[in-house]
């Protein structure tokens, strides 16, 4: 388990570095081995991170500081899986020009197998994570031809297991791609700024495109539907969902 944390915005007075950080602080329950932010400004990812606990971190090297203007930056605080917890072992991770960031939550069943093919074709790891395989596999389907979404898509189609990624490119300035399957991810909105993370109560369900606005609390146990905008705090154990021709709907989550 891990927490993933990120924002884009057109606002340029907005520090995307302090916004981050202060997410990634209130999801260190999900993991409190390392931590790490990457910003991306002027064709070029600027990261920190390192091994330990965030306030830990801060204090050494200013975790919230970035190019004021950026105007996207992605977090993550670590639960080790596949590698110690180490500087070496933390998120982001990157492909091999440095011109992708990934943060993920999940396990990559199949990673030694991707691995050892990546490896094959002169890939080179920097780490002993799973969650590595997965810039290596984007830039090089964006090799072949894809353009950065269509090699999201062609990468998680060869990754086993669980996963909620944040994905972040050079050449794209403005732009956070996220794609989850069995892991929680949420998008919030927030006056002129997108959010993403996980900052949800435990075994909460979310549909597809499902968007959360900033602020709002979900409770345990709870079901958001596919297409619902949450706009107010969702108690525990409710389903919570958009009706085609009623609006939003709550109910009693039956199985809780």
């Amino acid at each position: 388990m891990c927490g993933i944390f990120g924002c884009v915005t057109k606002n340029q007075e907005i520090s995307v570095g302090k916004v981050v950080f202060e997410g990634i602080k209130r999801l260190e329950y999900r993991g409190y081995d390392s931590c790490g932010i990457v910003s991306l400004y002027n064709s070029k990812l600027f990261i920190k991170k390192e091994a330990g606990k965030i306030d830990d971190i801060h204090k050494k090297i200013k975790l919230d500081e970035f190019p004021s203007g950026s105007k996207l930056a992605l977090a993550h605080t670590r639960w080790a899986t596949h590698g110690a917890p180490t500087k070496q072992n933390s998120h982001p991770h990157l492909d091999c020009l440095s011109k992708i960031a990934v943060v993920h939550n999940g396990i990559i069943e199949n990673f030694i197998e991707l691995r050892n093919e990546l490896t094959s074709i002169g890939h080179t790891f920097k780490s002993e994570t799973d969650s590595e395989v997965i810039p290596h596999l984007i830039e090089d389907f964006m090799k072949k031809g894809d353009n950065l979404k269509v090699a999201i898509i062609n990468a998680l189609k060869k990754c086993e297991g669980a996963y909620a990624i944040a994905v972040c490119q050079v050449d794209n300035p403005d732009l956070i791609i996220v794609a989850r399957k069995e892991s929680p991810l949420i998008i919030g909105i927030d006056s002129g700024r997108r959010k993403l993370g996980a900052i949800i109560g435990p075994n909460v369900q979310t549909g597809i495109n499902a968007s959360i606005m900033c602020g709002k609390k979900i409770g345990e146990n709870s079901v958001i539907g596919a297409q619902t905008l949450v706009t107010e705090d969702v108690p525990p154990n409710t389903l919570y969902y958009q009706d085609s021709s009623e609006g939003i709907k709550k109910k009693s989550n039956p199985f809780y």
